[in-house]
């Protein structure tokens, strides 16, 4: 089993052993220890994992463990190990999938999250790249499961059904287009690319209200369901900041480090990562 130091296990790990009759890895559900306004909003994000690893593991697949708390038999580690890669528990998660194994989701641990948004920025930028770096290598066996893959987006980044609804309906092709063309403006911080997308996304927004409002309603209606049917404490008032500010912020994060990481295999370029060494 392993857990991160700042995490802990609440649940009788001898009922965690009953598990492997079923399953050759158990992703341990999380809760944020929360007190911040970053780290409630957080909190959600790791409900939204929760749901996406019941929701892999219902299909017979993975799409990456979190390894704040995770138990793995013993000879199947031995056999795949881990690999050099800034996300190593999502690239661990993703091959156990895909050679076969099966994947359990069980209990809960209380873990930590980022209190404040620079450090939460710094820890979403390395998860925003070494996502990418594991997606474009197992992009194929991902695409091959929409059944997973589109739900998992979805329940992800809640944003993204709004971002859809922003390019389907007729609208300004000025916006449309900055969507497109400001990701791949290398010289550029992706933090600011990101803060400038998040602007145009309000813009954007704005003009849409009344649709996206409506959608809102039925993602914040859907995730007090599976809260409360997952025991899961969230904060009701965070709900808005949540889908219109931080989901956008953070899917627009992914979608740049995506492209940047996809430039900088092509052009053989390396990404570094602040405060973190592979």
């Amino acid at each position: 089993m392993f857990i991160d130091s700042d995490t802990r296990i609440d649940f009788d790990v001898d009922e965690l052993l009953s598990c492997f009759e079923r399953y050759d890895a158990v992703e341990i559900g999380k809760e944020v220890n929360a007190s911040s306004l970053i780290e409630k909003l957080a909190r959600i994000d790791y409900l939204n994992m929760l749901i996406t690893s019941k929701l892999s593991s219902k299909l017979n697949s993975c799409l990456g463990l979190n390894g704040a708390a995770f138990a793995i038999k013993g000879d199947v580690i031995k056999k795949i190990g881990f690999r050099a890669k800034i996300n190593e528990d999502t690239d661990l998660g993703l091959r156990l999938a895909i050679k076969g194994y099966k994947v359990g989701v069980f209990g809960k641990a209380i873990t930590k999250s980022p209190s404040t948004f620079k450090s939460w920025l710094i820890q979403r930028e390395r998860w925003a790249i070494g996502g990418a770096e594991v997606f474009l290598e197992y992009y194929k066996e991902i695409l091959k499961k929409p059944r997973l893959w589109i739900p998992a987006l979805l329940i992800l980044y809640p944003a993204f059904l709004g971002f859809l609804v922003n390019l389907i309906i007729q609208d300004d092709v000025f916006f449309k287009i900055l969507y497109f063309l400001l990701p791949f403006i290398v010289f550029i911080p992706s933090k600011l690319i990101s803060l400038v997308l998040v602007v145009v996304y309000g813009i954007h927004f704005s003009k849409n209200v009344l649709v996206l409002f409506s959608t809102f309603m039925v993602w914040m209606m859907v995730i007090l369901i599976l809260a409360e049917k997952f025991k899961y404490k969230i904060d009701l008032w965070v709900l808005p900041i949540y889908y219109f500010i931080y989901s956008p912020f953070w899917m627009m994060l992914c979608m740049v480090c995506l492209i940047r990481v996809l430039i900088a295999r092509k052009t053989g370029r390396k990404i570094e990562v602040e405060g973190w060494v592979v």
